[in-house]
Parts: structure tokens; sequence; C-alpha cells
């Protein structure tokens, strides 16, 4: 095997590029560092290193994948109302946020209408479990003077026709003289 090791290694790093060579063909280092293909097992470590928030190993994969890779963007906006809807995307919830100024409510403070398009099949209940991930989600990122309420529900798409149709009808008026004619 060609070391790729300095030659004042000690025994620990040559023994970790050993343990490591072996199972390079199973993990490839770049692979490991991709929320899109690193092995679920190892997903959370990966979370870990791009410091997740919040983390809860009742999610499914595909939201553990996204929060992973939304994890860059949302620790560049921290502090910003814009880092509360990317963390609260990446787990699933589509989301409006209504500021003091545009409800006149106290100043610094914000409203966050959270909804899911599958709330259900993401694994969630409207329950404390899912109050307490959406508002934990809100107070790692949002401006640390701000103060929120939070709204949070299933979105249902409803699809509402209206439908008419014109019949026409054919009216024939008759008039009638009552009084008889001349003769």
């Amino acid at each position: 095997m060609n070391s790729v090791l300095p030659a004042h290694s000690g025994p620990i790093e040559r023994a970790l590029e050993t343990a490591f060579s072996k199972h390079s063909e199973r993990y490839q280092l770049p692979a490991l560092w991709s929320p899109e293909k690193c092995p679920i097992a190892l997903l959370p470590f990966l979370a870990d290193a791009v410091s997740v928030d919040r983390w809860d190993e009742g999610w499914a994969e595909e939201t553990k994948r996204s929060v992973v890779a939304a994890s860059i963007a949302v620790h560049s906006r921290k502090g910003t109302l814009g880092s509360v809807s990317k963390a609260l995307g990446a787990i699933g919830f589509s989301l409006e946020i209504v500021e003091w100024f545009q409800d006149g409510g106290a100043p610094f403070t914000f409203t966050v209408i959270a909804a899911a398009d599958d709330l259900f099949s993401n694994g969630y209940q409207i329950d404390n479990r899912l109050i307490e991930a959406v508002t934990g989600a809100i107070n790692d990122v949002k401006p640390a003077r701000a103060h929120f309420g939070v709204r949070v529900g299933e979105r249902f798409e409803t699809k509402i026709s209206v439908r008419f149709g014109t019949r026409t009808r054919r009216v024939s008026r008759l008039t009638h003289d009552v009084q008889g004619r001349p003769t």
C-alpha cells in the first residue's frame, strides 16, 4: 500500500490509514460529505460535522438529507427571518412570516404560519412533539431580539369547480284581442 502520510506519522495515524484503506471501496470520501450520497447510517455524523442544530431520528430519510443539505445555507443566514424560512423548509414546512409592522403587533415580533403539504405521512402528528420541533427550529435560527407566535397545520388542496350552462328556449307570444273583429 502506498502511504499518503508524512514520514513522521505515528502508529495511530498509520493504523487509521490502514483501517480506512480496507474500506475505501465501500466508503468513498467525497460521498461521505455529500448529503445525497452519504450512507444513512453515517448521516447523523455528517449532520454533526456540518453543525445541524436540530436532529430527530424519527424523521424520514428524505427529511434528514434535506436538513443536512440546508445546514450551510441556514447558518449563513442565521439571525434573519430568511434562516427561519430555510430551516423550516428543510423539515418539510412551507410558511408565511408576518412581521410586527405588517400586522400592527408589538415591535420585533413576528408570526409564523407553517403548513406541511403532507404532515402525517412525514411522521408528524399534531401534538407537542410537532410544536417543539417547529418552535425549536425557529429558536435555533431566529434573530435574538425577536419574539414569535406560531400556527402549525397541514395544507389541504381543494378544488372548487363552478359550471354553468345555458339552454335556449323559444317563446312565442300570441296577442289576442278580446273584442271581436269588425264585420
